[in-house]
């Protein structure tokens, strides 16, 4: 941040509650939790479970995950450093509504119920970026919907390598967005993150590869034409 007193405004807050706090407000949450660190593959906590915690990606990243009706599993979405996970059951006292794993080793900040709806109390203006938090989820949320219900299987795949350049990919050569997630998100992930079967997403990325969109290289994947893929996944 240019001004470190004041918050950040990223584009999708979902994905970076801790840029929204001043840091006065950020000092505040970490006083109140505590660090822990999880394996790659480590299941965080399980879709159904009582909440005892609210949880603050520190480092790595984590797919969010529910069964489908065939047993199948769906993420709904991938999270990374920043990104507040376990919120809604913080406040309404619920039950988890998805099943949160690491996809690579992470570091999380974990901060009790009691002590989350404390800080909430004691810092009120948090509650507006909880919402925004929320309102960018359902956002996210539409447009999945959106795109599975028109959407076919080179369009699906599009935006979500689209999604992880714009949030997890890096500058390559030439300004070229290279996205190193795809080590830890295979196909089975990518199949399941964009509501298609591994066998599409295999062909769907042959199809890429054939246009010159992308490129393998070694464990990353270089997004060669971003604009193209945007313009392909109708983001």
């Amino acid at each position: 941040m240019s001004d470190p007193s004041e918050p950040a405004d990223p584009t999708d807050p979902s994905r970076n509650f801790l840029e929204l706090l001043t840091d006065d407000v950020r000092t505040a949450l970490f006083d109140a939790g505590h660090r822990r660190r999880f394996v790659k593959g480590t299941t965080l906590f399980f879709q159904g479970d009582h909440a005892h915690e609210a949880l603050v990606i520190l480092d790595g990243l984590v797919k969010a995950t529910i069964p489908a009706a065939t047993g199948r599993e769906i993420i709904l979405n991938v999270l990374g450093p920043g990104a507040l996970i376990g919120e809604v059951t913080a406040l309404d006292g619920g039950r988890r509504s998805a099943t949160i794993v690491s996809l690579t080793d992470v570091e999380v900040l974990v901060v009790e119920i009691g002590a989350f709806n404390q800080f909430l109390l004691d810092h009120p203006t948090v509650l507006h970026d909880l919402a925004r938090v929320l309102a960018a989820r359902l956002r996210i949320g539409d447009r999945h919907q959106l795109e599975f219900g028109t959407g076919d299987s080179l369009q699906r795949l599009c935006a979500r390598l689209v999604e992880l350049a714009d949030h997890y990919g890096e500058p390559g050569d030439g300004g070229r967005a290279v996205v190193e997630v795809l080590s830890p998100l295979n196909q089975s992930d990518l199949a399941s993150w964009s509501g298609l079967s591994r066998e599409a997403v295999v062909k769907s990325l042959r199809v890429l590869r054939d246009l010159g969109w992308i490129e393998n290289r070694g464990r990353r994947l270089a997004l060669l034409e971003l604009d193209k893929l945007r313009e392909r996944a109708g983001v």
